[in-house]
């Protein structure tokens, strides 16, 4: 092998192992912090990443493959490599704005619902709120303080339709910790199984959850989850807020 094709060989094994560390360590602090499970499910994150894979593992160190030539001018070559980062950079940056503008904040519990809660969601004046998350934290799990008032309620419906005021999912002035109050979520996320046991499609998904868990259906408490078009089931432990998993649709 000739020192040409050495050194372009060296270079690119060096951008695409440099590269692949850096989205690696993305990828893991999105997964395992902005988006944990199950919230990389509800709010699919894997086209990003894909984009990020292809344009910083696969294009840069291709790129470089490509360009990187010893018989160049010093100058020329820096020139060279210093496009091809700066691409991989733009994306990174692309993908770091569009996960973190769009990463779920709570998941909070109104209506015998969570609703998941972005960033994009809020009032940038409500983002600094106590029981928001900061940048390093993961979602935390919320319940909101209904209006118990019925004219102040019916009031708050009519500001929501009218688009004068946010749903209280979406005021941060409203949330409490779970914690406080979720035995009174337990009857909520109890199943009916005689209903369960008619929609076999249902069914199944339970079993197949059950199996995977080594659980049974009482060991659970179940709760619907929104997110946007996205509907399906949080798989909760019934003694205190911990989620186990998640079901695809409504059971």
């Amino acid at each position: 092998m000739d020192t040409r094709l050495r050194a372009r060989l060296l270079a690119f094994i060096t951008h695409l192992i440099t590269s692949a560390g850096i989205i690696t360590a993305f990828s893991l602090f999105v997964y395992l912090i902005w988006y944990p499970s199950p919230y990389h499910i509800i709010h699919s994150t894997l086209d990003v990443i894909k984009n990020l894979v292809l344009v910083d593992v696969v294009l840069g160190p291709i790129l470089t493959l490509v360009l990187f030539d010893i018989r160049k001018p010093h100058k020329e070559l820096r020139r060279d490599i210093s496009i091809v980062v700066l691409i991989q950079l733009a994306a990174l940056v692309w993908g770091g704005h569009i996960t973190y503008k769009m990463r779920p904040l709570v998941a909070a519990y109104y209506e015998n619902t969570f609703f998941t809660v972005t960033r994009e969601d809020l009032d940038p004046a409500d983002l600094n709120h106590d029981m928001l998350p900061a940048f390093y934290e993961t979602p935390r799990l919320v319940y909101v303080m209904p209006i118990k008032d019925k004219e102040e309620r019916q009031k708050h419906f009519s500001k929501v339709l009218s688009l004068e005021e946010k749903p209280l999912m979406l005021q941060p002035f409203h949330y409490a910790d779970l914690d406080t109050f979720y035995a009174d979520l337990h009857d909520a996320g109890r199943l009916d199984m005689d209903r369960v046991s008619s929609e076999p499609e249902k069914l199944q998904k339970l079993k197949a959850f059950w199996i995977e868990h080594q659980g049974k259906a009482e060991d659970y408490c179940y709760h619907q989850v929104m997110s946007g078009p996205f509907v399906g089931t949080l798989v909760m432990d019934c003694e205190e807020p911990v989620i186990v998993g998640l079901i695809n649709g409504r059971l």
